[in-house]
């Protein structure tokens, strides 16, 4: 019976609390930097940074596609450091395998908008958001907080016209035929901690400290400057996500590992206690 349970533990019931994004799924983390914008008419951006508070939500918005996939929207809002005025924000909408937490849809499978569990050392490409698929290279194993961690990072060239679009919250940018807005001299940086076991997000660092300005396509020329950006993941908030990644890592190894261990090991226990040649005991 315990082997049998840890059988249909292992292939069905286990996975409700272990697949990537179950039902309930959503996360959130914040993180402090800055968001500085230039003048108007200004053909350059002020030489001093403009302190920030970065948002990060991500939650399930449409489980009707489940098993195989889900909608899993993620906001990302930067707002002033002394009151809730938004600076910035742009929502994306993507559709993503719940078991992995990869892209479904066509052409993107080799996409992730979430670390697998069992994450490895290897490149990941991440596309989610703002980013619109970058290869995340291993880096290095760092400890914080008392959790190992993988470190992965990209720099580089990134373009995303798109998220300057206005929204209900603001106006945007508008741009002329032939026109996009990417970070310039590619200095767009891209720096994540990821705890492996769950595929947890434990801090992060981003951000396009050259600037990001409108470019013509066509010439590669660069004209008006839009925004210069960075964030990272701070003591307090670090804590904080060290903290509930802890957790969530306890609560995975337990259904993925633990008890279905436990359980299997019980029952070959018993099995071969059983099946054990017995000595009897002879009165003289």
């Amino acid at each position: 019976m315990l082997l049998a349970c840890a059988v249909v533990w292992q292939a069905g019931l286990g996975r409700r609390w272990t697949e990537r994004i179950p039902p309930w799924f959503s996360i959130a983390y914040d993180y402090m930097g800055t968001e500085t914008f230039p003048a108007p008419g200004d053909r350059d951006l002020p030489a001093d940074d403009v302190p920030a508070r970065y948002e990060r939500r991500q939650q399930v918005s449409d489980n009707s596609g489940r098993p195989q996939q889900v909608v899993v929207e993620d906001r990302y809002t930067v707002r002033a450091m002394t009151s809730d005025t938004i600076l910035f924000e742009y929502v994306t909408h993507e559709t993503v395998d719940p078991a992995t937490g990869a892209h479904a849809t066509p052409g993107r499978h080799r996409d992730i908008l979430l670390f697998p569990r069992e994450t490895e050392r290897r490149t990941y490409w991440l596309r989610g958001n703002y980013v619109k698929g970058i290869p995340l290279a291993f880096e290095r194993v760092d400890h914080i907080e008392g959790l190992e961690t993988f470190v992965f990072s990209y720099s580089g060239p990134a373009e995303y016209t798109e998220s300057y679009a206005s929204t209900a919250a603001l106006l945007g940018v508008t741009l002329g035929p032939g026109q996009e807005i990417r970070c310039a001299d590619d200095g767009f940086r891209y720096r994540t901690w990821i705890e492996p076991a769950t595929g947890a997000v434990v801090k992060v660092e981003e951000g396009c400290t050259s600037g990001d300005y409108v470019f013509d396509v066509a010439t590669g020329a660069r004209l008006n400057p839009i925004d210069r950006w960075s964030g990272v993941t701070t003591a307090r908030s670090l804590f904080m996500r060290a903290t509930y990644v802890r957790t969530l890592r306890t609560r995975y190894l337990l259904a993925s590992r633990y008890l279905p261990g436990g359980l299997a090991l019980g029952g070959v226990m018993l099995l071969v206690a059983s099946v054990a040649p017995r000595t009897h005991r002879v009165d003289e």
